[in-house]
């Protein structure tokens, strides 16, 4: 089966998977006040896994 590179929000990988991106909630220093406008959905690089 082939790998994703993102998946959607609410939709788990299957196990054992960690796909490239992720879709986080991001404050950026332009958009700081008010919340409904300062957060953001956006798709950012997984961390690298420790061993």
């Amino acid at each position: 089966m082939a790998s994703k590179n993102i998946y959607p929000i609410g939709t788990l990988p299957p196990l054992g998977e960690v796909p490239e991106y992720m879709y986080a909630q991001v404050i950026r220093q332009d958009r700081l006040g008010e919340p409904r406008v300062a957060f953001q959905i956006e798709e950012m690089e997984v961390p690298d896994i420790a061993p």
